[in-house]
């Protein structure tokens, strides 16, 4: 038996010993082990992942690591006794000491193997943005190239996603959300990027960020951090925001008045917003590795987007039906009604536009939900669905055809007979609706 109570860092790495010959694959959930031999116990105001060290032992974990508190260090001996080849490691507080360690070893990274942290952040299109560099990066560096993994990209997930680096890896993008102010800050650093982007500045958030100015202070944090730790970053000045950041040795302008992008023709992606992204990403990555533009350029036009519920097209039964279920704001959902609108603008009779709610904007929420709709008539839209606990904001303001309902299982029953109707479905919302679910009911 080893119970070792650690009250400083190093990391987690040099704390080891034996098992630093390993890789060190770290889990916070004990439902989901499958061959992770590290299991930190969280503990948060609603949940406490001590609770489930036993359940983690069975499935194998080799390290446990827990808040040592009176009691605790008790029930760890007991359990000891059970697993002696098991090394338990009480700490002050996992939490931090999971972002101590995080931030110790990407530093160790990029001193001792040449490691490159690229993160990005923004209030649209930065999961896309993250996923259509990674994409392009891998074409150049394959297996050495890593990324936050969905949407891990909070203060939990960050480090996360840095224990998932190995000494192998060359170049990892770290994807940076925020709904507080404060957060970009933490999580610089904790990944100490190099490099950095900042997609756009849009009404998200409004519940505690309170403005766009808000948005702003709270996202260029990366710009800041980057500008003090002599690194580079891009300066998308095409956002009206944005364009309002100096650039500096350390930082370069994109966009309406800095570099201009290259053009691409990707016909595998569809929406405007998203072809900027790519072609956002191939400048970024152009920027990083200049040896590699030509390769950029070559393989953008060849990219898709992943099925991970943004931006996917879905052929089914002769129908066209666009889904983004996975978050939504005012800026991304006028963005996308207006990409659908413009693709099928002479077919708006076969259209039906599917919206939900927009969550997290506070004493906004009736403003924003009213401007949306009165984005829908300004389009000559006349078909819609309105779906949530902010429908009636919606439907108040809209001049067209339109069905409310105040919960996602209320419209399954009439899903057949919108799949009968229409021709060519919009579907957006924020995740909690899980707009997705009305994917897999056939008529």
């Amino acid at each position: 038996m080893k119970i070792v109570e650690l009250k400083k860092i190093p990391g987690i790495i040099e704390e080891f010993g034996a098992y630093s010959d390993k890789d060190i694959i770290l889990t916070t959930d004990s439902r989901s082990i499958n061959g992770e031999n590290v299991f930190l116990a969280l503990k948060g105001e609603n949940f406490d992942g001590f609770t489930y060290l036993t359940t983690a032992l069975e499935k194998g974990v080799e390290v446990v690591i827990y808040t040592s508190e009176a009691g605790r260090d008790e029930k760890v001996k007991a359990l000891s006794e059970s697993y002696p080849n098991v090394l338990f490691l009480g700490v002050n507080n996992t939490l931090k000491y999971l972002q101590d360690a995080a931030s110790y070893w990407v530093r160790k990274w990029q001193n001792d193997f040449g490691g490159i942290v690229f993160s990005l952040t923004g209030s649209n299109g930065k999961t896309t943005t993250k996923e259509l560099i990674y994409a392009l990066a891998k074409e150049a560096f394959g297996e050495k190239v890593i990324c936050t993994a969905g949407n891990f990209n909070n203060h939990i997930g960050v480090p996360l996603t840095i224990f998932n680096i190995k000494e192998s890896h060359q170049f990892a993008i770290v994807e940076m959300g925020t709904n507080h102010p404060g957060e970009i800050e933490v999580l610089c650093n904790i990944a100490n990027p190099k490099f950095g982007l900042i997609t756009n500045i849009g009404a998200a958030h409004l519940e505690f960020l309170i403005s766009l100015e808000g948005v702003l202070e709270e996202k260029s944090a990366l710009y800041r951090y980057i500008n003090s730790h002599g690194g580079m970053f891009y300066i998308n000045k095409a956002d009206p925001y944005l364009s309002n950041l100096k650039e500096t040795e350390n930082s370069v302008g994109f966009g309406d008045t800095g570099r201009e992008l290259a053009e691409i023709d990707n016909n595998n992606i569809q929406e405007t917003y998203n072809l900027w992204n790519l072609e956002v990403a191939s400048f970024v990555l152009s920027q990083i590795f200049p040896e590699q533009r030509e390769l950029f350029l070559n393989k953008a036009p060849l990219v898709r987007l992943p099925d991970n519920k943004r931006s996917q097209w879905i052929e089914k039964k002769g129908k066209t039906i666009f889904l983004d279920a996975y978050n939504a704001n005012p800026t991304s959902m006028k963005s996308a009604i207006q990409s659908f609108a413009k693709k099928y603008e002479s077919e708006m009779n076969k259209c039906v536009f599917v919206l939900g709610d927009m969550n997290e904007l506070g004493d906004k929420a009736k403003e924003f939900h009213e401007n949306v709709a009165e984005l829908l008539n300004q389009l000559e839209i006349s078909n819609a669905i309105f779906v949530g606990r902010y429908a009636h904001y919606y439907s108040g303001k809209f001049s067209g055809n339109a069905k409310c309902f105040e919960r996602r299982e209320d419209l399954d029953a009439l899903w057949p007979e919108v799949l009968n109707s229409y021709q060519y479905i919009f579907l957006k919302a924020s995740r909690s609706l899980q707009l997705e679910s009305l994917i897999d009911i056939t008529v």
